[in-house]
């Protein structure tokens, strides 16, 4: 008897057909899912080993990998002979040496989920053959864990799988990893401060600037008085706030390999990720503006739904179409179980439904006057709010606008259509006096 089964007392059995077909199928999965992130290493990897401190630069939460270590893990794992720990109770162990061969599964394998995900069996299979590695749970370090999490929850897809293809990405290999996941966002270069402070700096000149002229509302006594003046999209003093704090959070992310304007990842703490099409917008306020498209992703990072969530922005109409490691050795016979998720990075936001149902487009008037109060907007109209209803509509010349004389570049219109139904919003309350 080999020193391997010597350790486990004798208690390895054999596999049932059904535990060998599952242990079978999981190494598959994980050997493809291995390939495939190398396959899709430009959006997922890091193309060498760099010192831990520098990739936390990128994002402190995120755990990097190098495509090394990938491949390392991919030959360990054609490797490895798959055992049966035959105790009722017993957990997945390893041995963690390189020249270890062998992953003693327990009974909490067989109960794992068939396809990546948190607590899956190829996943689990990863963990092994990092630990395998010798991957330690050391502070400073990356970890067996965060590998593990890597896959799981880091690089796997955001959307179903349906109809043959994943609906964040439309990958139709059903083991894979997603070029749209966390990891490839992490891995994208912040916005060079210069354009940065540009940006939220004549968008914040916006905001308050409506609140200057007064083109927000308070509080409406009598909202049955929306009933009777023409649609209009009505934004309050509080949302506003909201939005300026919001902005003075966020961070810009270029995406130099998106063919879109901008987008979020819910999963991801108050990033804007802007694409190539961004900067073909114009730059004052205006429909299909870069201003007005930050507007609408604050806005969606304050939970606001995009209804038009994977689109874009008309870039060219007046018209808001659809705005869119280690290398010590772990002890011996050690449990994978208790180090599974024992790391101190904060996982990705789960995922929020982003398309409200039964609400319809409730920041205009007629459906707010049932719902006013509870701000049920979406971010699309927030964002036409500003770009149609408080922009200006004369042009800068000589250092003003025509329309009303404003000198400011960045600033809304005191003459604006959001001024009119402002005010015969005023006089209707008038009438219910």
């Amino acid at each position: 008897m080999d020193l391997d089964k010597v350790s486990f007392n004798g208690q390895i059995v054999d596999m049932t057909e059904d535990e060998d077909t599952m242990a079978v199928e999981a190494h598959v999965r994980a050997l493809v899912l291995l390939e495939d992130a190398l396959k899709k290493k430009e959006w997922l990897l890091l193309d060498r080993e760099i010192e831990y401190e520098k990739s936390q630069e990128l994002d402190p939460n995120c755990p990097f990998l190098h495509q090394q270590l990938v491949l390392n893990l991919f030959h360990k794992l054609q490797e490895v002979q798959l055992l049966k720990n035959g105790d009722s109770a017993g957990k997945t162990y390893v041995y963690p040496n390189p020249d270890s061969v062998n992953i003693f599964l327990g009974q909490s394998f067989w109960e794992s989920k068939e396809y990546l995900e948190q607590w899956s069996r190829p996943g689990t299979l990863i963990l092994a053959a990092s630990q395998i590695l010798g991957y330690r749970n050391v502070a400073g370090t990356l970890t067996a864990s965060d590998i593990y999490a890597a896959f799981e929850t880091w690089m796997n897809h955001n959307g179903i799988y349906k109809n043959g293809i994943y609906t964040c990405c439309g990958e139709a290999l059903r083991d894979s990893v997603c070029k749209e996941s966390s990891m490839s966002h992490s891995l994208l270069p912040y916005m060079n401060e210069f354009d940065e402070t540009d940006l939220k700096k004549a968008t914040l000149d916006i905001l308050w600037d409506c609140q200057k002229k007064c083109l927000l509302v308070e509080h409406i006594e009598k909202p049955q008085a929306l009933l009777a003046i023409p649609e209009f999209p009505i934004i309050t003093t509080s949302l506003v706030q909201e939005l300026i704090e919001k902005l003075k959070q966020v961070k810009f992310k270029c995406d130099t390999r998106a063919d879109k304007i901008a987008y979020t990842d819910p999963r991801t703490r108050n990033i804007i990720y802007v694409g190539n099409h961004f900067w073909k917008q114009k730059d004052y306020l205006s429909c299909g503006s870069r201003l007005g498209t930050i507007i609408l992703y604050v806005a969606q990072l304050l939970e606001h739904p995009h209804l038009f969530d994977g689109a874009t922005k008309d870039i060219t109409s007046e018209t808001t179409v659809e705005h869119q490691g280690s290398n010590s050795p772990r002890s011996f016979q050690e449990p994978l179980n208790e180090s599974i998720h024992n790391h101190d990075r904060d996982p990705p936001l789960p995922l929020k439904n982003s398309t409200p149902s039964n609400i319809g487009d409730a920041l205009f008037n007629k459906s707010k006057s049932e719902t006013y109060g509870k701000c049920k907007h979406t971010a699309d109209t927030i964002c036409a709010a500003f770009e149609k209803w408080m922009s200006h509509k004369g042009s800068y010349e000589n250092e003003s606008y025509t329309c009303c004389m404003e000198t400011a570049r960045h600033s809304v219109c005191n003459k604006s259509v959001m001024r009119s139904c402002l005010s015969e919003l005023e006089s209707r309350l008038k009438d219910f006096v």
